[in-house]
């Protein structure tokens, strides 16, 4: 299950009345996977919980730069709600009234609704910050000034140097207990769209724009306009997406491909994590149907063993380059050991069924790395739901028979069936699709397209033969 404070937590959403959603509640368990057609309300749910998850770094941005040591409510907390909704979701002038609910835990959620003039009304309940988390956030607040105030005193260098530690490990301290408060177990969050394809042929113009994207919000910083915006949600997310495809094509640039990054990891005496990785760079391989190389110039798919024959990336199959961005972010994050949140739509865009499976393998291995890893698939691919049976039925099956499952499918891959949670968004509301008995997804849920080709094609086939 989902943990926070070492309690058994579920963090759970509702939604009434938003965008395609009519009504939908969803249990966030560290693997939810939302499938449904387009325009069912995948995204929406999927951005909402985002938005959620993304606002203690609001919170704690706002109390930290501001002067007032006490917690404010309006300008700590409501103000810095709404703006992050509005920079996501744009104006609400025109919605119909809602209501958005998220719980962190039983006691803590937020509520969001629309007031008689249309402006977002938000809701914490009571004691979403006690007394003691006050107090505590207070005199970590009154530390940081004084430091700060020292540090700017203090001639001694080497007395700084030690000033500015203190100060660190006191911000790390507020930045704790706001997490603990949020219920969030998370360093590392990134939300993956769909078309990431387009980042790999006209990077540079994306990384310009990206450059000049956060030069306007550097000039207006402290200028909150809540009107329709001029950056939709998909740009703002595409634009986080790209800081971070940067900071992965400069890390490749620097190692040359995944078997250099594994090779730190096993000249520093990391078994486990060598071994992980070299997993999933097998997976990576089989995924790209090659391997992968970066230089300061290109990136490259070399389709033999040899190495003789490539292709460049900006020149590769959609499918290739579609997926590429996540295979680097999954192997990374790995990697690196953070605590990860995810949110990948349609991770199966332009992958042959094979290719599928062996790219939800490694995300697996991803998830399964960490406890406190989350990860949320938006899909439309009946292959998604298969593979996930498949990796859930070998964990059942592997706790008798290890030796045997593991050789069918890797171990570290395999996904415990009380972390996984699976919705189909359909008309408007959500349903549970996980069979309750046996932890697998409903079979039919995953054939329904199938049971309608077949039932056609039964139908010609019985009127063929009645023409007979």
């Amino acid at each position: 299950m989902y943990f926070c404070k070492k309690e058994k937590i579920m963090q759970k959403i509702s939604i009434q009345n938003f965008g395609p959603i009519k009504k939908a509640e969803i249990e966030l368990s560290p693997l939810v996977v939302l499938i449904g057609e387009q325009a069912s309300g995948k995204s929406t749910i999927a951005k909402l919980v985002y938005f959620f998850k993304s606002l203690s770094d609001e919170f704690l941005t706002r109390y930290y730069q501001s002067e007032n040591k006490k917690i404010d409510y309006i300008n700590h907390v409501i103000i810095p709600i709404r703006a992050k909704f509005y920079d996501l979701f744009g104006s609400t002038f025109h919605l119909p009234n809602f209501t958005i609910k998220y719980w962190y835990n039983e006691s803590r959620n937020i509520e969001l609704t629309l007031d008689e003039r249309k402006k977002l009304n938000v809701l914490l309940s009571d004691n979403f910050f006690s007394k003691d988390d006050g107090s505590e956030l207070q005199t970590y607040k009154e530390r940081l000034v004084q430091l700060k105030s020292d540090i700017s005193l203090i001639p001694n260098i080497a007395k700084e140097i030690q000033l500015k530690e203190q100060q660190t490990t006191c911000l790390h301290q507020m930045t704790d207990k706001v997490n603990s408060i949020f219920c969030n177990e998370h360093n590392d969050s990134l939300f993956v769209i769909a078309g990431r394809n387009a980042m790999v042929g006209y990077s540079e113009t994306f990384e310009k724009m990206l450059f000049e994207k956060r030069l306007k919000q550097d000039m207006d910083k402290g200028k909150r306009v809540f009107e329709t915006k001029d950056q939709t949600i998909d740009e703002t997310l595409m634009l986080a997406f790209m800081q971070k495809v940067t900071y992965m094509r400069q890390l490749f640039n620097k190692f040359g491909n995944f078997e250099g990054l594994k090779r730190t990891a096993e000249e520093t005496g990391k078994k486990e994590l060598a071994s992980e990785l070299r997993e999933a760079n097998n997976l990576i391989n089989k995924v790209i149907k090659g391997s992968y190389a970066s230089s300061e110039y290109n990136e490259q798919i070399f389709i033999d063993e040899d190495k003789k024959r490539y292709v460049y990336l900006k020149d590769a199959s959609s499918g290739q380059q579609e997926s590429i961005r996540i295979l680097q972010d999954a192997f990374l994050s790995i990697y690196s050991d953070n605590s990860i949140f995810r949110i990948i739509e349609e991770p199966e865009a332009h992958l042959y069924p094979e290719a599928q499976m062996y790219l939800l393998q490694l995300l697996s291995l991803m998830l399964n790395h960490k406890e406190s890893n989350q990860l949320i698939i938006t899909t439309h691919s009946p292959y998604v739901l298969s593979i996930i049976n498949n990796l859930m039925y070998a964990y059942q099956i592997g706790q008798k028979n290890f030796k045997e499952t593991n050789q069918i499918i890797n171990g570290k891959t395999w996904l415990n069936p009380s972390r996984v949670k699976s919705y189909m968004l359909s008309n408007g509301s959500s349903e549970d699709i996980i069979d309750k008995e046996l932890y697998l997804i409903k079979a039919e849920k995953i054939d329904g397209v199938s049971i309608i080709l077949n039932e056609q094609f039964d139908k010609l086939l019985n009127l063929e033969n009645n023409e007979n």
